[in-house]
Parts: structure tokens; C-alpha cells; sequence
């Protein structure tokens, strides 16, 4: 607990990247839709100064279109790496349960071995052996919630 407020399940912080991430992804295709509306209707105006013989105009028009493009592109990546994080926390997610319930598993039979250990002296090399793997597949299974890595932005 930290400052009166309960610690969160894994599970729980998941879901609330996963809903946060969600809404970044909505907000960035509001904003490609309003791009896109902008880009026909320059695109428009580009034409019918075209085809009026003004040129000088239509080629403003035509820079500005590229730029809402180049920030359309760029858009869709930043997207693509979004979906790519959701994907990556849903899996996480589905996985979590398990290997909670593999070091349930291994704790137990970490503990029963232990037991055996000092009811019988004798096989405790073999059993420290055996402790030392399953803490290892323990190891194996933890998750660690470090920061991401950072992407890269073009």
C-alpha cells in the first residue's frame, strides 16, 4: 500500500494500459478521419484551381496536402504501434494466470521437497538440486514490469 491506497494486481494494471492505450488509438483516428476530410477538400480546391489556369494557388495547395499527408502517415504508424502494444498486454494478460498457477505449483513441491529434506538427511544433495531447478523455473515465470522501450519516431 502506498500512501493509503491499496497496490494494484498485475492484472488489473494491464487492463488499465490496455483501456488507456485504447483511448489514444481512438483520439489518433479522430484526428486521421479530420485529416483525411481536410485532405479531399484541399485536394478539391487544388483541382479547380488547376483546371481555372492558376497555378501559383493550386501549388499552395498541393504543399499543404503533403504535409497533412506526411502527418497521416505518421499517424498510422503510431498507430500501428499501439496496436501492437495492446496486443502485446491482452497476451500478457491471458498468459498471467498461468504461470501464477505453474508458481503456485512449484512453490508447493519446493515445500514438500524441503520437508522430505529434513525427514530424510540423506537425500538432501539430490533434493537441494531439485529445489535449485524449480526456483529457477520460478524465475523463468516471473514477470517483470519494466519500462518499455522506447520507440522509435520518424
Amino acid at each position: 500500500m502506498i500512501f493509503g491506497r491499496p497496490k494494484k494486481s498485475f492484472n488489473e494494471v494491464l487492463l488499465e494500459a490496455i483501456r488507456e492505450l485504447g483511448k489514444c488509438y481512438s483520439r489518433l483516428e479522430l484526428a486521421y478521419r479530420k485529416l483525411a476530410r481536410r485532405n479531399r477538400k484541399l485536394f478539391e480546391e487544388c483541382s479547380s484551381y488547376l483546371s481555372r489556369g492558376l497555378k501559383s494557388r493550386a501549388v499552395v495547395y498541393a504543399n499543404e496536402i503533403a504535409e497533412i499527408r506526411k502527418i497521416m502517415k505518421f499517424i498510422e504508424s503510431i498507430q500501428l504501434n499501439l496496436e501492437r502494444a495492446i496486443l502485446r498486454l491482452e497476451t500478457l494478460r491471458t498468459v498471467t494466470p498461468t504461470l501464477e498457477d505453474i508458481r503456485g505449483v512449484f512453490g508447493e513441491v519446493r515445500g514438500v521437497l524441503e520437508d522430505v529434506a529434513r525427514i530424510m538427511p540423506s537425500l538432501a544433495p539430490e533434493l537441494e538440486n531439485l529445489t535449485a531447478s524449480i526456483n529457477e523455473l520460478i524465475m523463468g515465470t516471473e514477470i517483470n514490469v519494466a519500462p518499455p522501450e522506447p520507440l522509435a519516431i520518424r
